[in-house]
């Protein structure tokens, strides 16, 4: 990619909307050094290649230009763009473009040209001296690119095309689609939340609702999720409730005494369920049950479940490949870092990748209010950053009011459907509030570079021969699971003499 000088606010819009879906913008002025404006350019060129490598196939294209060459160029810059949002959205079918005025040139923003026809623009927050030093500063800049970047609802090409029609475009091919588990470190922690907060903000983002699905594959609560309901208003595909797996009254019980489907069963159960829902997907995001452990009486686990709701590998020998786990922490300091800490373990000594960690309900005052605690988890993530394989804190989420519980009693009763609508309400101000507390490019980035090196890794996220003796070992702990005859009941059989026997759970 090289940078090509343009004139004018027409010759960008034509350039930027012409076979391409990512270009990079170098704002500069006859005052600037002209070698050193054109010497940043290769650099500018190899971070952004760097930034975006996971982004396999997309269309990358360099433009610089002289802002106070002509009436026009002066026009495109100086003006009142005073918005405090990160990303300005014109539509690409006006000549319209708002560049947001900064103090001094020469200033980078990278622009998207989205599948809905909308130019997505973000400037670089990088100073103009280091721009003109790039390589001095080079880790600054690879910062500040990389969150310019992640604020762009950037679809690959392969789905992009020359249409703006999401449904007529090629469909999303296997390899590029992204599957996200979201795990807690307690139960009532806000999974379902962040999952609603997640999805919400990548419909925002411009993702359409038939590129996005939502699964929780297994659970201990039957009630109507708020983030079902949701993705039912807003078209994105969900699994019906509840999922293929219910830890119900007596189940564990029964489990072992071999009344009940085998592991083997129920995982595979969840492994149909979730390709099924993913096909032709981008995202799919995958909600966990519970603390990491839950499930293990039963090997249900929710690493056992992030593996079967894993990326499918083409050599049928081999494991699937598992999604990128994202944990939700609760609010402090101490406690959520040691909290997260002793999750991710559990999570890696199955070998399942984490991407990092979302804080969540912190409140807005005190000691430990939101910004006392980002500071300081902040810092601790910085500081292990070496040690801890490149894990993330993605964001840190306010205690909304009107979210604390994201179930909902459903029935046709005039009084639980308005219950249901004034919950819509509280969820649309959550997505608000999760949009700018959390970085969800990062999050879709990060999962996006986890999967592929996953990918290029032959054998997999770890050798084969150690994969096979682990699940080997597993196998053979399990003896009622896989040896075992299974003599099985009906769940209402399960569940009667479960509570003639007093149980309150699974």
């Amino acid at each position: 990619m090289s940078f090509r000088d343009i004139h004018s606010k027409e010759e960008l819009l034509q350039a930027v909307t012409k076979n391409t879906n990512l270009s990079v913008l170098l704002l500069h002025a006859s005052w600037n050094n002209h070698d050193k404006i054109t010497k940043a350019q290769p650099q500018i060129v190899n971070s952004l290649r760097a930034t975006i490598r996971e982004h396999e196939g997309l269309s990358i294209h360099g433009f610089a230009m002289k802002v106070d060459i002509n009436d026009d160029s002066m026009d495109f810059f100086i003006g009142d763009t005073t918005m405090d949002d990160d990303v300005v959205m014109d539509d690409a079918n006006t000549t319209q473009i708002n560049i947001k005025c900064i103090d001094e040139l020469p200033a980078l923003y990278v622009l998207n040209y989205s599948n809905e026809g909308m130019i997505q623009i973000s400037n670089v927050p990088i100073n103009a001296r280091q721009i003109l030093s790039w390589s001095e500063s080079e880790d600054a800049v690879t910062e500040a690119m990389e969150k310019a970047i992640s604020s762009l609802a950037i679809i690959p090409s392969s789905i992009q095309q020359n249409t703006r029609n999401f449904e007529e475009s090629k469909r999303m091919h296997p390899q590029q689609q992204i599957r996200l588990f979201i795990a807690g470190d307690r139960s009532q922690v806000g999974k379902s939340s962040v999952c609603l907060g997640i999805l919400g903000t990548l419909l925002q983002m411009n993702y359409p609702p038939s590129a996005l699905a939502y699964i929780k594959p297994a659970t201990q609560c039957e009630k109507t999720q708020l983030v079902t309901e949701y993705c039912k208003k807003h078209g994105i595909q969900v699994c019906p409730e509840p999922g293929p797996v219910v830890y119900y009254r007596g189940f564990t019980r029964a489990f072992l005494n071999g009344e009940t489907e085998s592991s083997d069963v129920l995982l595979k159960k969840i492994t149909e369920e979730v390709d099924k829902i993913a096909r032709d997907k981008t995202v799919v995001v995958i909600d966990g049950v519970g603390y990491p452990a839950v499930g293990s009486i039963t090997h249900t686990d929710n690493a056992c479940v992030a593996q079967a709701s894993g990326y499918p590998n083409n050599n049928d020998d081999k494991v699937r490949i598992p999604p990128g786990v994202l944990i939700v922490g609760k609010r402090g300091v101490g406690d959520a870092v040691d909290s997260y800490n002793l999750n991710s373990t559990y999570f890696r000594s199955r070998n399942i990748p984490v991407l990092g960690a979302i804080f969540n309900r912190l409140p807005h005052e005190g000691y430990y209010s939101l910004e006392n605690c980002k500071q300081a988890v902040t810092s601790y993530f910085v500081q292990n950053k070496d040690t801890s394989g490149g894990e993330k804190v993605f964001g840190f989420i306010p205690e909304v009011e009107g979210i604390a519980s994201s179930r909902t009693e459903k029935n046709d009763g005039d009084a639980n459907i308005s219950s249901l609508e004034l919950a819509m309400e509280d969820a649309e101000m959550f997505i608000v509030a999760f949009g700018k507390f959390v970085d969800v490019g990062s999050i879709l980035q990060r999962a996006t570079h986890l999967r592929d090196i996953a990918r290029r890794n032959d054998e997999g996220p770890v050798g084969h021969q150690y994969k096979r003796a682990r699940i080997t070992k597993h196998k053979d702990a399990l003896k009622l699971n896989g040896t075992m005859s299974r003599s099985q009941l009906t769940r209402d059989q399960i569940e009667q003499s479960a509570k003639a026997s007093g149980a309150a759970g699974g």
